[in-house]
């Protein structure tokens, strides 16, 4: 449940940042946003967690941030935040 918590969270969180970029957000301040939402969610405590976790739930949180990265909300490097969550 804490991984479907999770992605259901960061959901809300990334149409939010939308609604914000559609009411011109600019970019810079997007990507703050996003950083100390959707990443800063998924990221914390995730060294102590991520270790118990099967490759579908390691899938989902990756997909969340591939989406973030996709939709080029993020500016920032994501690569750091990605690598725990590798399948």
């Amino acid at each position: 449940p804490h991984v479907k918590n999770l992605k259901n969270a960061s959901a809300q969180s990334m149409y939010a940042l939308r609604v914000l970029k559609c009411h011109g957000m600019n970019a810079k301040a997007l990507s703050d946003v996003a950083h100390a939402t959707v990443v800063g969610r998924i990221s914390y405590a995730s060294q102590s967690w991520w270790g118990f976790l099967d490759k579908a739930s390691l899938g989902q949180l990756n997909g969340v941030l591939k989406k973030l990265k996709k939709t080029r909300t993020a500016q920032q490097n994501l690569s750091r935040h990605t690598k725990n969550f590798r399948n």
